[in-house]
């Protein structure tokens, strides 16, 4: 069925995360919910095999956010930008299943304590369109970040991990900014940094022990001036005029 969960309400589970919810309909939650302690945040699992409705005016508090096989989760607004929170001191983080889906539109999705994102390696898939992915873990799983085909626009994506760090299986677009303040990102050369009129996506300093393995792709808008000299470089050794001939 559906769940509904008033407004300003805190949502507080058993001790070491003990308490699950097992939505088979839609969850709403009614402007912003109260912050819970991260060993009382409660797990939330949508089973059905269908498209559900995740409806937040603000912040959410989740241990384990988690979408069963063949379940489409689309997350939407009822007021300021939702924000889901996941993960604990005891694990927690984002589970989807194979054929599963999860829309967060604009929304902001945050991965912390030592919560994870499919440690497992599963097929299921994020949507994003102008969204913020943060991950803040200790866990010393791997993250896999796997995401639609259509939409796939991150404005940003943090990342500060421990363990074998977080790989892109799929097509990734950045609008906006790369951060990395420790850890791996393995961006398999499935990352674009977007450069459009409005903006040009960049990498900030990589702090700590952060390392980016893997080709990145970089787009460079250029007005259209007409008929005009445009001075383009490269800061990368090794290449050749050649090498350009395919942009």
């Amino acid at each position: 069925g559906n769940l509904i969960i008033a407004d300003a309400l805190v949502v507080k589970g058993a001790p070491a995360n003990g308490s699950s919810v097992m939505v088979g309909g839609d969850l709403s939650v009614a402007g912003t919910a109260g912050a819970t302690g991260a060993d009382n945040r409660i797990n939330v699992n949508f089973t059905a095999s269908k498209a559900h409705t995740l409806s937040a005016g603000g912040a959410l508090y989740i241990c384990q956010f988690s979408v069963g096989a063949g379940g489409v989760v689309n997350v939407s607004g009822t007021g300021d930008t939702p924000v889901i929170h996941t993960g604990s001191l005891n694990g927690g983080g984002v589970s989807l299943a194979a054929g599963s889906l999860l829309n967060l539109g604009a929304a902001k999705l945050s991965v912390d304590h030592s919560g994870t994102i499919n440690p497992q390696g599963g097929s299921g898939r994020v949507a994003v369109d102008g969204g913020n992915l943060f991950i803040r873990s200790e866990s010393a799983q791997p993250f896999n970040l796997a995401f639609d085909s259509e939409l796939h626009i991150l404005d940003s994506l943090w990342i500060n991990v421990a363990g074998p760090g977080v790989t892109v299986h799929s097509p990734l677009s950045i609008s906006g900014l790369v951060k990395i303040k420790g850890g791996k990102l393995n961006a398999a050369g499935f990352v674009t940094l977007l450069s459009r009129p409005e903006g040009t996506a960049s990498i900030a300093e990589i702090e700590g022990d952060g390392v980016i393995i893997g080709n990145i792709k970089v787009q460079k808008y250029l007005a259209p001036y007409g008929t005009s000299w445009r001075e383009l470089s490269t800061a990368v050794s090794g290449v050749k005029v050649v090498d350009w001939q395919n942009f």
